[in-house]
């Protein structure tokens, strides 16, 4: 549970998802041959804008907003967590507690010793000792951190109070009480929850009870009977006996809708829920503002890694292995609705963006102003959005821009053949095919005249424009505020430009430079495959496939659980039956999570794109059932698995296309049946892709506030 002071409501909205409607559920399959598939979550925790995950084996997995690191999870094992407001805890093995994220008031240094139990509240803890006591941290302005001289055996944090229940079933409540949460009801009770100003229990016998502040009905409990309940910010979820859930109090964020199914474990946060199903599969639900919000991906399970990552002003759209893309926009016109398509490439505007689909068409969405979302027909290589305008590279090696029009003749490219482009805000610059860069659009700042001779790639800001020379270094012209045109010394792979510039280094570091008023220009001690540059944000894919952002908005999305047994004659799905364990091929099934592949490090194939192993694929799934490929290479390694260049040469071998393989390929994880019989059969590759759901954020005004 978790529980954040009341925030103030911006007037936009955004969302994570193209649905923005239905509940998440993601599954990891582990099984031996002959066993049912399992998955493998054993509790689920929820912040005020992030979400924790206790895996079965004990490590931790951490999503949503990033501010104070609350999103970065320890290394180590786990028995039990807790999630505060931008903080959590949790119960090692050896029963000692550690906790991460902020600490303005303590709340991540926990008391040592070795403890029992542990409760999360907004901005304290408390555990019981395994003498029996009560220890809490963290702050203690209403003395919420002051336990009486009771014994207890469960507690409950919530905004500014605590409850514990007694070994005689009572209840016990210190520190905030201006709503009468901290006045218990008579009775004994099993199960206790502390919401901000609120308190719920299950009781002995009958239905559960609540007290407190219940401006929005978050005390007003339905007339039933339940085995669990945990209290969000102004909401709380209870566990039926049959395994479902209801909920009550507020729902502006959809928080009040949990999806069907049994559930063994829920916890409520700021404006989401979560659970753990009986089958063991995470489901999240809310984060969707109806009228406003701001989204950080709080409820948006983590299934897959990233490939590439884009951005105009402040908000990331992201591309995922099997070419399915996701965005974290604001959403007036739109924008963040992604059409249910696999895409090779996209690109961000202002208000809209686009994608080029695996045939080389060109699909738009979001703010349809001077039918910037309309594309021209036909089969491209690039397309780049800016403003209000877009353009796009032909395979014939033409540009053609279409949108707004009004500046300059942004969107009215120069003749000739291309192999490059790069939008900014209301200008444009290409690469032409001998090299040298010709730009159009707005000139205030010198950031459409570029200087001679040739570059290698390019990235267009909102006021300047930086490139790549053929030796690595870069070159920057336009506007220089803050020197965001003044690149450092030193040699680059690719480089980003927004309000300011980063680049990202040979050894996958990134350096950024020019503005940094909110951070955007202090990259974290990461390394990354691919980076993007906003006007107050910047964002990149690190290594491992995790979204990382910094500035404004802080986010981490790292990869999802991706695990997928070998059993018999390949892996099963979650929820299949292994077979009888035969080692053959037989009619070939795979079923496998598709994990991390990267992109190319440098255009290598005819078109000047790089290749991925995602690209490779991606096709070969397209053709299974009708490629075959020598056994040398489809033969799996002694860890049953194939990498992206094993992939890549499988494809060369399989559908004729020739692949150029002088590029970096990080992991490509596709478990493998050994093909034991001497046969070549066709190789079958599926990978899993899971509903996302649009979670919400609200911004804070005040730590301590409570709503009108």
């Amino acid at each position: 549970m978790m529980f954040r002071p009341r925030r103030t409501i911006t007037t936009r909205v955004l969302c994570l998802l193209p649905a923005c409607a239905a509940a998440l559920v993601a599954r990891v399959c582990v099984a031996d041959a002959g066993d049912t598939c399992s998955v493998g979550f054993q509790q689920v925790v929820t912040g005020y804008q992030h979400t924790c995950l206790l895996r079965d084996e004990g490590t931790v997995l951490c999503w949503g907003n990033n501010d104070l690191a609350e999103a970065e999870a320890p290394e180590g094992t786990f028995t039990r967590i807790g999630a505060g407001t931008d903080f959590n805890c949790g119960l090692r093995p050896d029963h000692s507690i550690s906790c991460w994220g902020a600490d303005y008031y303590g709340q991540s240094e926990p008391p040592e010793g070795a403890f029992a139990q542990l409760a999360v509240g907004f901005g304290h803890a408390c555990g019981i000792d395994e003498g029996g006591h009560t220890k809490c941290w963290g702050s203690n302005d209403e003395g919420e951190s002051t336990p009486p001289e009771e014994t207890f055996v469960q507690l409950a944090a919530g905004g500014r109070h605590t409850c514990g229940i007694k070994s005689d079933g009572s209840v016990v409540c210190w520190g905030h009480n201006g709503y009468g949460q901290s006045t218990p009801h008579d009775g004994t009770f099993t199960q206790i929850t502390a919401g901000f100003w609120f308190t719920c229990a299950v009781a002995s016998e009958g239905p559960v009870q609540c007290w407190g502040d219940d401006s929005r009905d978050q005390t007003t409990a339905p007339d039933e009977v339940f085995t669990q309940l945990e209290a969000g910010d102004d909401f709380t979820c209870g566990i039926r006996p049959d395994g479902s859930v209801a909920c009550w109090g507020w729902n502006a964020f959809g928080q009040r809708q949990p999806p069907q199914g049994s559930f063994a474990q829920i916890a409520a946060g700021g404006t989401h829920g979560c659970g753990i199903l009986e089958d063991g599969a995470a489901a999240c639900w809310g984060g969707v503002q109806f009228q406003w919000s701001i989204s950080f991906g709080e409820s948006t399970l983590p299934e897959a890694t990233f490939t590439q990552v884009v951005m105009k002003y402040e908000s990331p759209c992201v591309l995922h292995p099997d070419g399915s893309a996701l965005c974290l926009v604001f959403n007036d016109y739109g924008e963040a609705w992604v059409p249910d398509q696999a895409f090779t490439q996209l690109s961000g505007g202002r208000e809209f963006n686009c994608g080029l689909t695996g045939d080389g068409a060109i699909l738009c969405w979001g703010e349809p102003f001077d039918d910037v979302t309309t594309p021209p027909e036909g089969s491209f290589t690039q397309v780049t959005a800016g403003q209000y305008h877009a353009c796009a590279l032909r395979n014939d090696a033409f540009i053609v821009c279409w949108g707004d029009n009004g500046y300059d003749g942004q969107a009215t490219p120069p003749e000739g053949t291309f192999a490059q482009i790069a939008t900014g805000t209301l200008h444009n610059c290409a690469i032409r095919t001998d090299g040298t860069v010709a730009c159009w659009g707005t000139n205030d700042y010198g950031q459409s005249s570029p200087p001679a001779g040739t570059f290698t790639s390019l990235s267009a800001g909102i006021e300047h424009t930086c490139g790549l020379r053929p030796d690595g270094s870069a070159e920057c012209w336009g506007s220089d505020e803050d020197g965001r045109s003044t690149p450092p010394s030193g040699t680059f792979l690719r480089l980003t430009a927004g309000h300011h510039t980063c680049g990202l280094r040979p050894d996958h570091t990134v350096v950024c430079w020019g503005g940094n008023a909110a951070g955007e220009g202090e990259p974290p001690p990461s390394t990354f495959t691919d980076i993007a540059a906003g006007r107050y944000q910047s964002c990149g894919v690190t290594t491992g496939g995790a979204l990382r952002c910094w500035g404004k908005y802080p986010l981490l999305l790292p990869p999802g659980d991706c695990a997928a047994a070998v059993c018999g004659n390949g892996a099963v799905e979650a929820g299949e039956q292994c077979d009888d364990g035969d080692t053959e091929f037989g009619d070939g099934e795979i079923c496998s999570d598709l994990c991390a592949q990267v992109p190319c490090g440098k255009p290598t194939n005819s078109s000047g794109v790089a290749p991925k192993a995602t690209d490779a694929l991606f096709t070969l799934r397209a053709a299974v059932g009708q490629a075959a490929c020598d056994k040398s290479l489809c033969d799996v390694n002694d860890s049953n698995t194939i990498t992206a260049l094993d992939a890549l040469l499988i494809l060369r071998a399989a559908v004729g296309q020739a692949v150029t393989l002088d590029c970096p390929v990080f992991l490509a994880s596709v478990p493998l049946l050994r093909e034991a019989t001497g046969t070549t059969p066709p190789v079958s590759i599926s990978t899993a892709r899971v509903q996302r759901r649009s979670p919400a954020r609200t911004r804070a005004a005040s730590r301590f506030a409570h709503p009108d």
